[in-house]
């Protein structure tokens, strides 16, 4: 009660936009809103709205209305839901996609972070100023993937610290001078080895200066003193997997500490000489871990 009495501006917002979302439905079908029988009133709502007989009977004898009534309510729940903030859970598809007939327990559930156009305008002015380069969109045609840390303790803290498109305002100082877009990750790992795609893997996230235009980012739940568990190294040689057969150009598997072996050579891109990467995790162990796993593929880890 006490998140809904702080945020229940956001609530009330959510709710009216979701049913702004149905009655639409409605609408374009010459489908009218009557009034209830009924005369309780909540504390923040008026009159009750309903459907008359025959609109009812209409959604029951045709099945493209009934079809977009419901899709409609579950993309307006999910919506709603979504701008209610961190006190809501985050929502995610409930069935894993198997993605890998010859890894039959690999299973990836859909995450997405906000990857909307500001973000992605963003994330053009991002290249262009550490990579010099310009062009109509972000896709990327990946060389390698980088395994990190999320430093934080919960799957919730590390989706809410990748969800919004620009970095936090209230950062000191206020926004990084290395540009505004937040970081991210492709993949996310949570402590028992659940999976999560964040967004799409054939696009560019911030998430290794340097080596953003070339690299996949596999960001696992865990940090210096929450480290990283068994599970999570199976689920990241699996999908690790996965990705080297969807995408045949990958080459190297790094932790993010380990991206100095590719500072002055051509796949290091940024154009700042003195700007690197804040060395992080994954520890040694766990890199060791993961590569015991992978030990009968190709992958490298310099150049």
């Amino acid at each position: 009660m006490d998140g809904f009495k702080a945020n229940q501006d956001k609530f009330i917002s959510a709710a009216a936009d979701f049913n702004a979302a149905l009655h639409e439905v409605f609408r374009s079908r010459n489908i009218a809103l009557v009034s209830s029988q009924d005369d309780q009133r909540g504390a923040y709502w008026g009159a009750k709205l309903t459907l008359s007989e025959d609109a009812l009977q209409q959604l029951a004898s045709d099945p493209t209305l009934l079809r977009e009534a419901t899709a409609s309510m579950c993309k307006g729940v999910r919506d709603a839901l979504e701008l209610t903030g961190p006190f809501i859970p985050r929502m995610v598809d409930l069935i894993a996609a198997r993605v890998d007939p010859s890894q039959p327990t690999l299973e990836i559930y859909d995450k997405p972070i906000v990857f909307d156009d500001l973000r992605i305008k963003l994330t053009k002015e991002y290249i262009l100023r550490h990579y010099g380069a310009a062009g109509p969109g972000i896709e990327l045609t990946p060389l390698l993937i980088v395994v990190n840390w999320t430093d934080t303790g919960t799957l919730e803290e590390a989706y809410e610290k990748f969800r919004p498109s620009m970095l936090p305002r209230s950062s000191n100082p206020p926004i990084a001078p290395d540009g505004e877009v937040n970081y991210s990750a492709h993949y996310l790992i949570d402590r028992d080895g659940t999976i999560f795609n964040l967004m799409k893997d054939f696009q560019i996230a911030r998430h290794m200066v340097g080596l953003d235009r070339q690299a996949l980012g596999i960001a696992n739940v865990g940090s210096a003193n929450v480290p990283l568990t068994p599970a999570q190294a199976e689920a990241t040689a699996q999908l690790v997997r996965f990705l080297t057969k969807k995408y045949e150009s990958i080459s190297f598997l790094i932790g993010a500490s380990e991206y100095g072996a590719f500072v002055s050579t051509p796949l290091w891109e940024e154009k700042d000489p003195l700007l690197k990467p804040v060395p992080s995790g994954p520890s040694a162990i766990f890199l060791t871990q993961l590569r015991e796993r992978l030990s009968d593929t190709p992958l490298r880890s310099a150049p």
